[in-house]
Protein backbone atom coordinates (compact mmCIF):
# COMPACT_ATOMS: atom_id res chain seq x y z
CA UNK A 1 0.00 0.00 0.00
CA UNK A 2 1.44 3.39 -0.95
CA UNK A 3 2.40 5.76 1.83
CA UNK A 4 -0.12 8.37 0.71
CA UNK A 5 -2.95 5.81 1.00
CA UNK A 6 -1.89 5.01 4.56
CA UNK A 7 -1.90 8.71 5.42
CA UNK A 8 -5.35 9.04 3.86
CA UNK A 9 -6.64 6.09 5.90
CA UNK A 10 -5.26 7.61 9.09
CA UNK A 11 -6.87 10.98 8.32
CA UNK A 12 -10.16 9.26 7.50
CA UNK A 13 -10.06 7.30 10.78
CA UNK A 14 -9.30 10.50 12.70
CA UNK A 15 -12.28 12.19 11.05
CA UNK A 16 -14.54 9.26 11.97
CA UNK A 17 -13.27 9.33 15.57
CA UNK A 18 -14.07 13.05 15.82
CA UNK A 19 -17.54 12.45 14.37
CA UNK A 20 -18.22 9.64 16.85
CA UNK A 21 -16.97 11.77 19.73
CA UNK A 22 -19.19 14.67 18.67
CA UNK A 23 -22.19 12.33 18.44
CA UNK A 24 -21.41 10.88 21.88
CA UNK A 25 -21.05 14.34 23.43
CA UNK A 26 -24.34 15.43 21.89
CA UNK A 27 -26.17 12.34 23.19
CA UNK A 28 -24.69 12.79 26.67
CA UNK A 29 -25.70 16.46 26.77
CA UNK A 30 -29.19 15.65 25.51
CA UNK A 31 -29.67 13.12 28.32
CA UNK A 32 -28.21 15.03 31.28
CA UNK A 33 -31.78 15.61 32.43
CA UNK A 34 -31.82 11.94 33.47
CA UNK A 35 -29.00 12.49 35.97
CA UNK A 36 -30.33 15.52 37.85
CA UNK A 37 -33.34 14.01 39.66
CA UNK A 38 -31.41 10.89 40.68
CA UNK A 39 -28.47 12.93 41.99
CA UNK A 40 -30.83 15.32 43.78
CA UNK A 41 -32.63 12.41 45.46
CA UNK A 42 -29.43 10.92 46.88
CA UNK A 43 -28.08 14.36 47.83
CA UNK A 44 -31.20 14.93 49.93
CA UNK A 45 -30.92 11.47 51.47
CA UNK A 46 -27.26 11.83 52.41
CA UNK A 47 -26.72 15.55 52.88
CA UNK A 48 -23.95 15.58 50.28
CA UNK A 49 -23.58 18.21 47.59
CA UNK A 50 -25.67 17.40 44.53
CA UNK A 51 -22.86 18.71 42.27
CA UNK A 52 -20.60 15.88 43.42
CA UNK A 53 -23.30 13.32 42.78
CA UNK A 54 -24.07 14.91 39.39
CA UNK A 55 -20.48 14.30 38.32
CA UNK A 56 -20.64 10.66 39.36
CA UNK A 57 -24.04 10.29 37.72
CA UNK A 58 -22.62 11.67 34.48
CA UNK A 59 -20.02 8.91 34.55
CA UNK A 60 -22.86 6.42 34.84
CA UNK A 61 -24.58 8.09 31.88
CA UNK A 62 -21.42 7.80 29.80
CA UNK A 63 -21.08 4.14 30.75
CA UNK A 64 -24.71 3.56 29.74
CA UNK A 65 -24.13 5.29 26.40
CA UNK A 66 -21.10 3.11 25.69
CA UNK A 67 -22.99 -0.10 26.51
CA UNK A 68 -26.34 0.76 24.91
CA UNK A 69 -27.53 -1.41 22.05
CA UNK A 70 -30.55 0.16 20.35
CA UNK A 71 -31.40 -3.04 18.47
CA UNK A 72 -32.39 -4.67 21.77
CA UNK A 73 -35.42 -2.41 21.84
CA UNK A 74 -35.04 -0.75 25.24
CA UNK A 75 -35.48 3.03 25.26
CA UNK A 76 -32.23 4.76 26.21
CA UNK A 77 -33.66 6.50 29.33
CA UNK A 78 -34.87 3.17 30.71
CA UNK A 79 -31.45 1.67 30.05
CA UNK A 80 -29.48 4.63 31.43
CA UNK A 81 -31.26 5.25 34.75
CA UNK A 82 -30.02 2.06 36.47
CA UNK A 83 -26.46 2.84 35.32
CA UNK A 84 -26.70 6.37 36.70
CA UNK A 85 -28.19 5.16 39.99
CA UNK A 86 -25.61 2.39 40.21
CA UNK A 87 -22.70 4.78 39.71
CA UNK A 88 -24.02 7.09 42.42
CA UNK A 89 -24.70 4.26 44.87
CA UNK A 90 -21.27 2.77 44.19
CA UNK A 91 -19.66 6.11 44.96
CA UNK A 92 -21.69 6.46 48.16
CA UNK A 93 -20.75 2.93 49.21
CA UNK A 94 -17.07 3.69 48.68
CA UNK A 95 -17.45 6.79 50.84
CA UNK A 96 -19.38 4.67 53.37
CA UNK A 97 -22.32 7.05 53.23
CA UNK A 98 -24.81 4.45 52.03
CA UNK A 99 -24.57 1.32 54.14
CA UNK A 100 -27.26 -0.82 52.52
CA UNK A 101 -30.49 -0.64 50.54
CA UNK A 102 -32.28 0.81 53.58
CA UNK A 103 -30.72 4.25 53.27
CA UNK A 104 -27.87 6.38 54.49
CA UNK A 105 -25.75 5.16 57.36
CA UNK A 106 -26.00 6.95 60.66
CA UNK A 107 -22.29 7.66 60.83
CA UNK A 108 -22.32 9.95 57.78
CA UNK A 109 -19.51 10.46 55.32
CA UNK A 110 -16.00 9.32 56.12
CA UNK A 111 -13.58 12.20 56.54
Amino acid sequence: MPLSAKAGDAANKHSLDKTCLKRQNRQIQDNLHLVRPIARHYAQQTGLESDDLLQVGCLGLIKAYNRYEAQRGAPFPSFAKPHIRGAILHSLAIEQVWSDSQGPSRSGPRR
